[in-house]
């Protein structure tokens, strides 16, 4: 049996935070959430999945409100999609279509990360590669006119004169 600490723990967030969530998903655990007067909450670990589905719906910006909706229609698509285990062939289904139509948009959108996280590395050598260049210049300028020969103009200054042209 798990406390509230415990699961605050695992997940890193507060203990408020986590008494909130499992009271917003309580009608879902069923018997899997106990508490009597007096106790803290103690959860089964056998519904540590469903709390974990539900911060990481939490955290992507779903209310606490919406979550015991959200959270049964998930496992009830779950139910209805998973194969008979008295049956050693599971038959096709119609409801196996969405599941793979899920599966390759998810395809799609990891490709398309992919592409993004390669694009900005990208960018991101170029940049500074181009900083490095701009650094290398900085401390070869000349000294702006009207100024002392004396007086040091600082990097970020001589910087911010190369950029702009002063």
């Amino acid at each position: 049996m798990m406390t509230v600490t415990d699961i605050s723990q695992r997940f890193a967030i507060s203990s408020w935070q986590t008494y909130r969530l499992l009271q917003s998903i309580r009608p879902v655990l069923g018997d899997l959430c106990q508490s009597t007067k007096g106790r803290q909450l103690i959860l089964n670990p056998e519904a540590i999945f469903i709390v974990e589905r539900a911060i990481q719906l939490n955290r992507g910006g779903v209310a606490l409100k919406a979550l015991p909706e959200r959270i049964k229609a998930e496992l009830h698509r779950n139910i209805e999609v998973r194969p008979d285990p008295d049956n050693s062939v599971a038959p096709q289904s119609t409801k196996d279509a969405p599941n793979t139509e899920m599966l390759e948009l998810i395809r799609e959108q990891l490709t398309t990360k992919d592409q993004l996280i390669t694009k900005q590395q990208q960018q991101i050598t170029e940049l500074l590669s181009q900083l490095r260049d701009l650094q290398e210049k900085v401390p070869a300028l000349p000294v702006p006119d009207g100024r002392q020969e004396s007086k040091r103009i600082g990097r970020w200054q001589a910087l911010r004169m190369l950029i702009t042209g002063q």
